[in-house]
């Protein structure tokens, strides 16, 4: 892998300065613009493909395409000026690519420096190409695969990962994560194979319980394999980052509510099917209230253990409070048994998407006082150091960011144009306390740091304010 990052990196010694306008090039928009076609004004933005077809002295007549449309028209010359040809793109987020996932020193330098050299990009365009960077993989398996990483601690986890027929590198395919029960394995992500191929194709992943016996799904184990396996696809395929879901069976079931109120924003939306928690398991997790932004679709049977459909139907209370979208499936004359990704659920899971910049925020936590509290990222968010348990609630209004912790010495406040205007000043308010007012500059290479520490290309975070909590 190191060595196809490097040459990726010396790909763009040659690429930065200005290319000529000409018929034939194709070109990403670097900001927001319109285009004429015929006296009707179309909104353009960044990212967007423009076609040259003629040229004049303040204007270019070409066809626009976003996804599958395409649209013919003009627009000025000097929307081009923030923009990037194709081959410069491409070694524009070859190079982020290399600074992201490199362990090479000197591949990551050289990686930065070309960076650099695209300062002349509309700063929406390099953020369109990190959300883009990975696919190390270019030749994708026809049939499943079990692949294995090593987890901290030296432990072995093994997860399956099954492409979908026809898979084209050029697009992008949402990825299912599932969970099975006791005593099955990854290759439970297979009963999701035929429902992708004939409603939409998308990339399945599945890990295998790493911990001994398969008591839970809740040691840090498999949550380590969960976060390494999601990185790991994402680095080399070609997912939607925005569209990522859970879903899992029984035990399974109960590691895509737990992970979900531990990573709310880790996943679009998720399934759960016939789980009885534990004692334990609902003490670490904290509530319900974790996950009040995160649609569910949650099945259980009335003929089910009697914990099993005590904690459904109090899940489906707690969700009815927040207001969270969710549906609630109680099957008559059903016990402990899987019932498959039908049409209902599938179609509910792929409508919606990760929500990483959300205007409010209440998050519960909890550690097992053994440990240090790890870094823990939280939406927007970071929490650096703290005691074991706490919350935070956090709110943003306008150009203003209220925070109020218990339990927290030092968080990150993460900023993105996703979330304020980072043209104007910017105030963050932490216990009734300013921890900053004024304005903040926008950095791609703390985004790029971010997407590097999290494997996660939807985190598109480009300015921070450091917070020690009084």
């Amino acid at each position: 892998m190191t060595r196809m990052l490097i040459a990726m990196a010396l790909l763009c010694v040659c690429v930065p300065g200005r290319a000529a306008v000409e018929p034939g090039q194709v070109w990403l928009l670097g900001s927001s613009t319109t285009l004429d076609r015929d006296g009707a004004q179309i909104a353009l933005r960044p990212g967007d493909r423009f076609e040259v077809l003629e040229t004049g002295e303040r204007s270019v007549f070409g066809r626009c395409s976003r996804g599958e449309a395409s649209v013919e028209g003009r627009i000025a010359l000097a929307a081009l000026a923030t923009a990037l040809t194709e081959e410069q793109f491409e070694a524009l987020r070859s190079a982020m690519t290399t600074y992201v996932y490199s362990d090479d020193d000197a591949a990551r330098r050289a990686a930065a420096a070309m960076i650099r050299g695209f300062d002349q990009a509309g700063f929406a365009l390099q953020e369109y190409a990190a959300s883009r960077v990975g696919l190390l993989v270019e030749e994708a398996p026809n049939e499943a695969q079990t692949l294995t990483v090593t987890l901290p601690g030296g432990v072995r986890g093994q997860y399956y990962l099954v492409l979908p027929p026809g898979y084209d590198r050029s697009k992008r395919y949402p990825l299912i994560m599932t969970f099975h029960g006791r005593g099955g394995n990854g290759s439970y992500c297979q009963h999701w194979r035929a429902g992708s191929e004939a409603r939409r194709p998308c990339i399945l992943v599945g890990p295998t319980n790493p911990e001994p016996n398969q008591k839970s799904w809740w040691a840090d184990e498999s949550g380590e394999l969960i976060l390494a396996a999601l990185r790991a696809t994402m680095r080399d395929y070609a997912v939607d980052p925005w569209r990522v879901y859970a879903e899992g069976f029984s035990m399974g079931g109960g590691a895509a509510t737990f992970w979900t109120q531990t990573w709310p924003d880790r996943f679009a939306a998720i399934g759960a099917q016939a789980f009885g928690t534990s004692r334990s398991a609902r003490h670490r997790t904290g509530s319900a209230e974790n996950m009040r932004l995160v649609p569910a679709f949650l099945v259980v049977g009335d003929k089910d253990i009697s914990r099993s459909i005590t904690f459904f139907k109090q899940l489906d209370a707690d969700l009815t409070r927040f207001g969270t979208p969710h549906v609630f499936r109680l099957l008559k004359n059903t016990g402990h048994m899987f019932v498959g990704p039908d049409d209902e659920l599938f179609a509910f899971l792929l409508k919606w998407r990760r929500n990483l910049y959300p205007r409010a925020i209440a998050y519960n936590y909890y550690r097992p006082p053994a440990g240090e509290l790890e870094p823990e990222w939280v939406y927007w968010l970071r929490i650096r150091e703290g005691t074991h348990t706490g919350r935070v609630d956090a709110r943003v209004q306008g150009n203003t960011i209220t925070v109020r912790t218990k339990g927290m010495r030092h968080i990150t406040v993460y900023l993105s144009d996703w979330l304020v205007n980072l043209d104007r000043p910017v105030s963050v308010m932490v216990n009734g306390v300013s921890a900053h007012t004024g304005p903040v500059k926008r950095d791609v290479f703390t985004m790029l740091d971010v997407i590097r520490e999290t494997g996660d290309p939807a985190r598109l975070f480009s300015a921070k304010v450091e917070v020690r909590v009084r």
